[in-house]
């Protein structure tokens, strides 16, 4: 109800910059969803500059009728609310680096469908958590939401993985740990290195 959301409708959600790497696909791919399934909404919420036509073709799609709704920039204690709210969560992006949306939406048991490129197959476990489409590929996006979209189960079994994984490899002490192993095995490397060779006999003593 605060999100202005009809219960009756299955959602998908996107949440990120409305620009050209992240969104590209964003207006074609709900174009085509909706084209097929009536009764999905879309939840677009819209975090910094963004691209104003992207945003004015989205404003214009809800002023026609459509389940489409668009937030600004919410506040981090909201976002749980907002995750709730979605069956999928889409990332179109052609280019990602960690995305934080990616592991917020795992550790709220939110299966998502995104490309597959190196800053996403790193979170998501195709067919396990998520699904990951080839890069461009609407028609695979579409595919791959509606089969969600169908089955409940099918989302909450992604979701719960989704969330497991989460809590092993996202949680901060999980995160702290890889972190802290990654020193150390620095460090072992260089004061290795440092022993057997005698250009670099002063390294040992300057790393520790």
């Amino acid at each position: 109800r605060r999100l202005r959301l009809d219960s009756g409708k299955r959602w998908v959600g996107f949440v990120g910059r409305l620009i050209d790497h992240k969104a590209r696909d964003l207006l074609s791919a709900l174009d085509r969803l909706q084209s097929q399934e009536p009764n999905v909404g879309a939840l677009i919420v819209a975090l910094g500059a963004g691209d104003p036509e992207m945003e004015s073709a989205l404003k214009a799609r809800a002023a026609e009728g459509r389940p489409v709704v668009m937030i600004r920039d919410r506040h981090l204690s909201e976002m749980p609310l907002i995750y709730q709210a979605l069956d999928v969560l889409w990332l179109p992006s052609r280019r990602e680096g960690a995305s934080t949306v990616l592991m917020e939406a795992a550790a709220m048991r939110v299966p998502v469908v995104t490309y597959d490129i190196a800053g996403t197959r790193d979170i998501v476990s195709d067919k396990v958590t998520g699904r990951l489409c080839p890069v461009g590929r609407v028609d695979a996006l579409v595919e791959a939401t509606t089969e969600l979209l169908r089955s409940a189960q099918r989302r909450r079994d992604m979701g719960s993985a989704a969330r497991a994984h989460a809590e092993r490899r996202f949680e901060r002490l999980a995160v702290q740990d890889q972190v802290f192993n990654l020193y150390d095995a620095l460090v072992d490397k260089i004061l290795g290195s440092s022993e057997s060779s005698p250009q670099t006999s002063g390294l040992k003593a300057d790393v520790v």
